[in-house]
């Protein structure tokens, strides 16, 4: 009797320490992200969406462009600020913070890439209104590429930045890994780890960035404290992520798009060359650049891809 006692004790302890330590991470979190610049051609605003409140970020005037950022943990519209400036000087860009990201809502449902083909039309005709030129990277390029074939009528070009091709598909081992980080307590502690500043530093390195460089502090403070913004509920974003649930290949929709696309990647990112192949077998007329960089060519080759961008946007406008 006294050897049960002593093990709920010990359980008991263990739980409440579990507890301490997820409250003290998350509401230490948020005191690493840097202060926003003030930046007087920058307007925020607040789409209130059906499923929760979505933050965006206007400058410029002319032709809407809409910039989707990539679904990297704790990514938010900063992701394109070294386009922004110049693709804003003959055009109104429209910067999203899509849901669960930046100072988005984080709501309590399944994050899925559904979920976020809704949201991107949804924003066009609600917010834009009118079609517009839609630049997206990575997992969300492919996204947006799907959101075409449900709302053609929402887009004029489309530019995609190393959208993925026959990605990871979801299935058992993902439904395994999806039961603990489900749990309240365990599913925090799991979600911490994957979110300290040291995974977050080593997954840039080998998954977004060919020059280290680029991985600052600022960064990686950034991604940690927008991870980890609004406490426990991060985790069910951080749950589709990891088991894949977001992935969807172009291939499924690029044969469908019949309007001009563009589609960029790093020259460093694995599979490139034959990413780029494929492409031109599904839909020979879209245009393929490979640009310096891995998975943010927009980043480490930010003048070339500006001036790529610019002409595709220009050319027959």
């Amino acid at each position: 009797m006294k050897i049960k006692s002593k093990l709920i004790a010990l359980a008991t302890t263990a739980v409440l320490s579990a507890i301490a330590i997820n409250v003290k991470i998350f509401k230490n979190a948020e005191k690493t992200l840097s202060p926003s610049k003030n930046e007087d051609d920058i307007t925020e605003h607040i789409y209130n969406w059906k499923f929760g409140k979505i933050s965006y970020k206007t400058m410029g005037k002319g032709s809407p462009i809409l910039l989707v950022h990539s679904l990297i943990p704790g990514t938010n519209e900063k992701e394109w600020q070294k386009n922004i400036f110049e693709l804003a000087e003959n055009n109104k860009l429209y910067l999203i913070n899509l849901l669960g990201y930046g100072d988005s809502e984080r709501a309590d449902i399944t994050y899925s890439s559904y979920l976020y083909v809704c949201l991107i039309n949804d924003f066009i005709t609600d917010i834009i209104k009118e079609p517009a030129v839609v630049i997206a990277s990575n997992t969300s390029a492919s996204i947006s590429a799907m959101s075409y074939v449900f709302n053609p009528n929402n887009f004029k070009k489309i530019c995609l930045v190393c959208p993925p091709i026959s990605p990871k598909k979801t299935g058992l081992y993902n439904a395994l890994k999806k039961l603990p980080l489900d749990l309240p307590i365990l599913g925090d502690l799991f979600f911490n780890y994957f979110n300290s500043k040291k995974v977050l530093k080593s997954f840039l390195k080998e998954n977004i960035y060919s020059d280290t460089a680029f991985i600052t502090d600022e960064k990686i403070n950034n991604l940690y404290a927008y991870s980890h913004k609004g406490g426990g509920t991060n985790r069910y974003l951080f749950t589709s992520f990891i088991t894949n649930s977001f992935e969807i290949g172009i291939e499924t929709s690029l044969p469908e798009i019949d309007i001009p696309v563009l589609i960029v990647y790093g020259d460093s990112l694995i599979d490139s060359y034959k990413n780029i192949e494929t492409i031109k077998t599904l839909n020979p007329a879209v245009t393929v650049k490979l640009l310096k960089g891995k998975s943010l060519p927009n980043e480490e080759d930010f003048e070339e891809f500006n001036k790529l961008c610019l002409s595709f946007i220009n050319y027959d406008k």
